[in-house]
């Protein structure tokens, strides 16, 4: 895998280094941080479904798909 340079400034630099792990490469911060940030917007996304779709229980949709079937 290659390498490429991400200009930032010494401030955001440093801000990252803070949030780093002992050890931790900015690297793996940024993969860390991409993760985290990708399961919360998951979680909000199906928040927002199960707060503003409405959900049939799953005998009903059975009962309602067997009933169509015959």
């Amino acid at each position: 895998m290659g390498h490429v340079r991400i200009p930032v400034s010494r401030e955001v630099r440093d801000r990252l280094k803070h949030l780093a792990t002992k050890g931790e490469t900015l690297d793996a911060l940024l993969r860390r941080m991409i993760v985290d940030t990708e399961m919360r917007m998951l979680y909000e996304r199906e928040k927002r479904k199960l707060l503003t779709e409405e959900f049939v229980p799953l005998g009903e949709a059975w009962r309602a798909r067997c009933a169509l079937s015959r």
